[in-house]
């Protein structure tokens, strides 16, 4: 959580007031955090009977990527991770043919 000028009394000791401000700040950030953590990223089963669901697929995860503030690797993991049936299988197989190594 970020302190913004007035957060704090000139005396540098919080007040009970500020206490109370920050403490609804630190409140407000935990719910939130809390709500963003109950939307999951969409699966890919490579099932894609219409170019649509794979473009809709990758909305969907470019959405949620837009929510959390993931490294470059991190979303790379989470994607493979939300790879499922004949695609997980497909990856699975890219990386033995191409001796990839997942970190």
């Amino acid at each position: 959580m970020k302190l913004e000028k007035g957060d704090i009394s000139s005396e540098g000791t919080p007040s009970a007031e500020d206490k109370s401000i920050l403490d609804r700040k630190r409140k407000q950030t935990d719910h939130l955090e809390g709500e963003f953590k109950k939307i999951k990223p969409a699966t890919f089963d490579g099932e894609s009977r219409i170019g649509e669901e794979s473009k809709a697929w990758l909305l969907d995860i470019k959405k949620y990527f837009q929510i959390y503030n993931y490294s470059s690797n991190m979303k790379v993991r989470m994607v493979i991770y939300n790879l499922n049936g004949k695609v997980g299988i497909w990856w699975q197989d890219l990386k033995l043919a191409k001796g990839l190594k997942e970190k």
